[in-house]
Protein backbone atom coordinates (compact mmCIF):
# COMPACT_ATOMS: atom_id res chain seq x y z
CA UNK A 1 0.00 0.00 0.00
CA UNK A 2 1.10 3.52 -0.68
CA UNK A 3 2.06 5.70 2.23
CA UNK A 4 -0.82 7.74 3.56
CA UNK A 5 -0.05 11.45 3.68
CA UNK A 6 -3.61 12.67 4.12
CA UNK A 7 -3.17 13.22 7.85
CA UNK A 8 0.20 14.93 7.81
CA UNK A 9 0.47 17.30 10.76
CA UNK A 10 -2.54 15.73 12.44
CA UNK A 11 -0.60 14.61 15.49
CA UNK A 12 1.35 16.65 18.02
CA UNK A 13 4.68 15.74 19.61
CA UNK A 14 3.15 13.54 22.31
CA UNK A 15 2.78 10.05 20.83
CA UNK A 16 0.32 8.85 23.47
CA UNK A 17 -2.72 8.98 21.21
CA UNK A 18 -2.76 12.75 21.49
CA UNK A 19 -3.98 13.81 18.08
CA UNK A 20 -4.27 17.58 18.01
CA UNK A 21 -7.86 17.50 16.86
CA UNK A 22 -8.99 15.91 20.14
CA UNK A 23 -7.18 18.20 22.58
CA UNK A 24 -10.13 20.51 23.25
CA UNK A 25 -12.83 17.86 23.45
CA UNK A 26 -10.60 15.68 25.63
CA UNK A 27 -10.26 18.50 28.17
CA UNK A 28 -13.98 19.26 28.03
CA UNK A 29 -15.01 15.66 28.64
CA UNK A 30 -12.43 15.21 31.42
CA UNK A 31 -14.11 18.14 33.17
CA UNK A 32 -17.60 16.82 32.37
CA UNK A 33 -17.10 13.46 34.08
CA UNK A 34 -16.25 15.28 37.32
CA UNK A 35 -19.36 17.46 37.13
CA UNK A 36 -22.73 15.77 37.73
CA UNK A 37 -24.66 18.78 36.43
CA UNK A 38 -22.72 18.65 33.17
CA UNK A 39 -23.33 14.91 32.91
CA UNK A 40 -27.05 15.50 33.50
CA UNK A 41 -27.09 18.04 30.69
CA UNK A 42 -25.29 15.68 28.33
CA UNK A 43 -27.66 12.88 29.25
CA UNK A 44 -30.68 15.04 28.44
CA UNK A 45 -29.17 15.71 25.03
CA UNK A 46 -28.57 12.02 24.39
CA UNK A 47 -31.84 10.71 25.85
CA UNK A 48 -33.91 13.37 24.12
CA UNK A 49 -37.14 11.36 24.35
CA UNK A 50 -36.68 10.88 28.09
CA UNK A 51 -37.32 7.14 28.22
CA UNK A 52 -34.26 6.44 30.38
CA UNK A 53 -32.31 4.39 27.85
CA UNK A 54 -30.30 5.60 24.85
CA UNK A 55 -29.94 3.59 21.67
CA UNK A 56 -26.97 3.70 19.32
CA UNK A 57 -28.95 5.98 16.99
CA UNK A 58 -29.68 8.46 19.80
CA UNK A 59 -26.03 8.53 20.83
CA UNK A 60 -24.96 9.04 17.22
CA UNK A 61 -27.31 12.02 16.84
CA UNK A 62 -26.11 13.66 20.05
CA UNK A 63 -22.43 13.15 19.21
CA UNK A 64 -22.73 14.56 15.69
CA UNK A 65 -24.52 17.65 16.99
CA UNK A 66 -22.38 18.35 20.05
CA UNK A 67 -18.95 16.98 19.09
CA UNK A 68 -18.51 16.70 15.30
CA UNK A 69 -14.84 15.80 15.82
CA UNK A 70 -15.99 12.50 17.36
CA UNK A 71 -18.15 11.60 14.36
CA UNK A 72 -16.39 8.41 13.28
CA UNK A 73 -18.80 5.50 13.08
CA UNK A 74 -16.32 2.65 13.83
CA UNK A 75 -15.21 4.47 16.99
CA UNK A 76 -18.80 5.24 17.96
CA UNK A 77 -19.75 1.59 17.63
CA UNK A 78 -16.80 0.45 19.74
CA UNK A 79 -17.60 3.04 22.42
CA UNK A 80 -21.25 2.01 22.51
CA UNK A 81 -20.49 -1.70 22.80
CA UNK A 82 -17.77 -1.15 25.40
CA UNK A 83 -20.04 1.03 27.51
CA UNK A 84 -22.96 -1.40 27.49
CA UNK A 85 -20.84 -4.55 27.98
CA UNK A 86 -20.32 -6.03 31.41
CA UNK A 87 -16.57 -6.13 30.90
CA UNK A 88 -16.71 -2.38 30.24
CA UNK A 89 -18.71 -1.69 33.38
CA UNK A 90 -22.20 -1.76 31.83
CA UNK A 91 -25.05 -4.10 32.62
CA UNK A 92 -24.96 -6.04 29.37
CA UNK A 93 -28.16 -4.76 27.77
CA UNK A 94 -28.54 -2.82 24.51
CA UNK A 95 -29.12 0.59 26.09
CA UNK A 96 -26.87 3.24 27.58
CA UNK A 97 -28.34 4.59 30.81
CA UNK A 98 -27.65 7.71 32.87
CA UNK A 99 -25.28 5.84 35.18
CA UNK A 100 -23.18 4.87 32.13
CA UNK A 101 -22.94 8.27 30.44
CA UNK A 102 -19.56 9.22 31.97
CA UNK A 103 -18.03 5.97 30.71
CA UNK A 104 -19.65 6.52 27.30
CA UNK A 105 -18.10 9.96 26.87
CA UNK A 106 -14.66 8.73 27.90
CA UNK A 107 -14.95 5.74 25.60
CA UNK A 108 -15.95 7.98 22.71
CA UNK A 109 -12.75 9.98 23.08
CA UNK A 110 -10.58 6.90 23.58
CA UNK A 111 -11.83 5.02 20.52
CA UNK A 112 -11.81 8.11 18.32
CA UNK A 113 -8.15 8.61 19.20
CA UNK A 114 -7.44 5.00 18.31
CA UNK A 115 -9.38 5.35 15.08
CA UNK A 116 -7.37 8.48 14.20
CA UNK A 117 -4.18 6.40 14.43
CA UNK A 118 -5.74 3.52 12.52
CA UNK A 119 -7.06 5.81 9.78
CA UNK A 120 -3.74 7.63 9.53
CA UNK A 121 -1.75 4.45 8.86
CA UNK A 122 -4.36 2.92 6.55
CA UNK A 123 -2.68 3.78 3.27
CA UNK A 124 -5.25 1.99 1.15
CA UNK A 125 -8.25 3.68 2.78
CA UNK A 126 -9.90 0.26 3.08
CA UNK A 127 -10.07 0.17 6.89
CA UNK A 128 -7.50 -2.60 7.01
CA UNK A 129 -3.85 -2.42 7.94
CA UNK A 130 -1.07 -4.77 6.97
CA UNK A 131 2.15 -5.43 8.85
CA UNK A 132 4.10 -2.51 7.35
CA UNK A 133 1.31 -0.13 8.26
CA UNK A 134 1.04 -1.66 11.71
CA UNK A 135 4.72 -0.91 12.34
CA UNK A 136 4.02 2.72 11.52
CA UNK A 137 1.36 2.82 14.22
CA UNK A 138 3.79 1.88 16.98
CA UNK A 139 5.36 5.31 17.12
CA UNK A 140 1.94 6.95 17.18
CA UNK A 141 1.09 4.75 20.16
CA UNK A 142 4.26 5.57 22.07
CA UNK A 143 5.81 2.14 21.51
CA UNK A 144 9.23 1.13 20.29
CA UNK A 145 10.16 -2.40 19.23
CA UNK A 146 12.27 -4.27 16.69
CA UNK A 147 11.05 -6.03 13.57
CA UNK A 148 10.72 -9.47 15.17
CA UNK A 149 8.88 -8.20 18.21
CA UNK A 150 6.60 -6.10 16.03
CA UNK A 151 5.79 -9.12 13.87
CA UNK A 152 4.99 -11.16 16.98
CA UNK A 153 2.62 -8.43 18.18
CA UNK A 154 0.99 -8.21 14.76
CA UNK A 155 0.41 -11.95 14.65
CA UNK A 156 -1.09 -11.90 18.14
CA UNK A 157 -3.51 -9.19 17.04
CA UNK A 158 -4.39 -10.93 13.75
CA UNK A 159 -6.76 -13.45 15.29
CA UNK A 160 -7.77 -15.17 12.07
CA UNK A 161 -4.31 -15.15 10.50
CA UNK A 162 -5.51 -13.21 7.46
CA UNK A 163 -2.47 -10.94 7.30
CA UNK A 164 -4.44 -7.77 7.94
CA UNK A 165 -5.97 -6.09 10.98
CA UNK A 166 -9.44 -4.65 11.18
CA UNK A 167 -10.19 -1.81 13.57
CA UNK A 168 -11.71 -4.16 16.15
CA UNK A 169 -8.56 -6.28 16.22
CA UNK A 170 -6.37 -3.19 16.40
CA UNK A 171 -8.34 -1.87 19.38
CA UNK A 172 -8.29 -5.13 21.28
CA UNK A 173 -4.57 -5.58 20.71
CA UNK A 174 -3.81 -2.08 22.03
CA UNK A 175 -6.09 -2.49 25.03
CA UNK A 176 -4.42 -5.77 26.01
CA UNK A 177 -1.01 -4.06 25.72
CA UNK A 178 -2.29 -1.33 28.03
CA UNK A 179 -3.50 -3.86 30.58
CA UNK A 180 -7.18 -3.23 29.90
CA UNK A 181 -9.66 -6.07 30.21
CA UNK A 182 -11.32 -7.08 26.98
CA UNK A 183 -14.15 -9.49 26.48
CA UNK A 184 -17.29 -10.06 24.46
CA UNK A 185 -17.67 -6.67 22.81
CA UNK A 186 -18.88 -7.62 19.36
CA UNK A 187 -19.46 -4.50 17.33
CA UNK A 188 -22.26 -6.02 15.32
CA UNK A 189 -25.58 -4.83 16.71
CA UNK A 190 -27.79 -7.60 17.93
CA UNK A 191 -30.57 -8.49 15.55
CA UNK A 192 -33.80 -9.38 17.21
CA UNK A 193 -35.42 -11.89 14.96
CA UNK A 194 -39.03 -12.87 15.40
CA UNK A 195 -39.45 -16.56 15.89
CA UNK A 196 -41.54 -18.10 13.18
CA UNK A 197 -44.55 -19.94 14.46
CA UNK A 198 -44.76 -23.49 13.17
CA UNK A 199 -47.71 -24.02 10.82
CA UNK A 200 -50.67 -25.84 12.34
CA UNK A 201 -50.37 -29.57 12.02
CA UNK A 202 -52.00 -30.66 8.77
CA UNK A 203 -51.38 -34.37 9.23
CA UNK A 204 -52.69 -36.91 11.68
CA UNK A 205 -50.79 -39.80 13.17
CA UNK A 206 -51.36 -42.05 10.16
CA UNK A 207 -48.48 -41.48 7.71
CA UNK A 208 -50.30 -43.06 4.79
CA UNK A 209 -51.04 -39.72 3.08
CA UNK A 210 -53.88 -39.20 5.57
CA UNK A 211 -53.87 -35.43 5.99
CA UNK A 212 -56.56 -34.30 8.44
CA UNK A 213 -57.96 -31.75 6.03
CA UNK A 214 -59.17 -34.52 3.72
CA UNK A 215 -60.76 -36.78 6.32
CA UNK A 216 -64.38 -35.65 5.78
CA UNK A 217 -64.20 -35.56 1.99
Amino acid sequence: KAANKKAAGRFDDDPELMAKEFDAVDDEIDAMVEDEAALDEMWKRIDFNGNGGASLAEIDKAVVEKYPVLNHKPALMRAYKRTTSKVGGGDGDDWVERKEVAALMQNLVFYNKLFAVFEDIDGGDDRRVDFDEFKTSLKRLGMSMGEKEALKEFESADKNGGGILLFDEFCEWFMVKEGMEVGNESTKPKKHRKKKKPPPAAFDDDPELMAKEFDEI
